[in-house]
C-alpha cells in the first residue's frame, strides 16, 4: 500500500510541474513580444546624452550651405539651431550681415542657380520655420538628390542691397 501512495504522490508532483513547465512557457511564448518591443523602443532612447541641440559653428555653416567664406566684416545677427535628440530633426538659422559690396562679389563667383523671391510654395510649405526675411533672390537645395519632396532641405537667401544672408537648413 505504501508504494502505491507513494507512486501516486510522484505521479501527483510530476503532473504538476509539468503543469508548471506547460503554464510558464505559455507565459513566455505571450509576453516576450511585449518585452521585445518595450527593450526597442527603450533602446533608441538617447540615454547618456542631451536632447539639447548642438552649438554649431557658424563660420562652418556658413562655408557648408553657402560654398563661401565668412567675410572678416560680417556680423551674425541670428545663430539658432532646433536640431536635438536621436532623430536629428529641426532647423537651424543663420542671418549674417556683411557691407553690400561683399556680398555682391560673393553672388558673382558662384555658381548657384538664383530665383527671384518669393521662395516657391513648395518649398515655402516644408519649411516649418522660415524665418522673415526681405530676400531678394534666393538659392535652394534638398539634402539629397533623391529626395522627392523638400522634407530636408537648406535655402541661402539674400539681399544684396542690405547685405544680409539668411542661410535656413531644415529636417522633418
Amino acid at each position: 500500500m505504501q508504494v502505491g501512495v507513494q507512486d501516486t504522490h510522484q505521479e501527483k508532483r510530476l503532473g504538476r510541474r509539468q503543469t508548471a513547465a506547460i503554464v510558464g512557457f505559455c507565459l513566455l511564448a505571450v509576453f516576450t513580444p511585449f518585452v521585445l518591443i518595450i527593450v526597442n523602443v527603450y533602446s533608441s532612447i538617447p540615454f547618456g546624452t542631451s536632447s539639447k541641440p548642438l552649438e554649431i559653428d557658424p563660420d562652418e555653416l556658413f562655408l557648408h550651405l553657402t560654398e563661401w567664406e565668412l567675410p572678416p566684416d560680417a556680423e551674425i545677427l541670428e545663430n539658432r539651431n532646433t536640431h536635438g535628440g536621436m532623430t536629428n530633426d529641426g532647423d537651424y538659422t543663420l542671418i549674417v550681415r556683411m557691407p553690400p559690396e561683399s556680398l555682391q562679389t560673393l553672388i558673382q563667383g558662384n555658381s548657384m542657380e538664383w530665383t527671384d523671391c518669393p521662395i516657391a510654395p513648395e518649398i515655402a510649405r516644408s519649411a516649418p520655420s522660415l524665418p522673415r526675411h526681405a530676400g531678394q533672390q534666393y538659392f535652394a537645395q534638398k539634402t539629397f538628390s533623391s529626395d522627392n519632396d523638400w522634407h530636408r532641405g537648406h535655402l541661402v537667401i539674400v539681399n544684396e542691397e542690405t547685405g544680409i544672408v539668411w542661410v535656413y537648413e531644415w529636417k522633418l
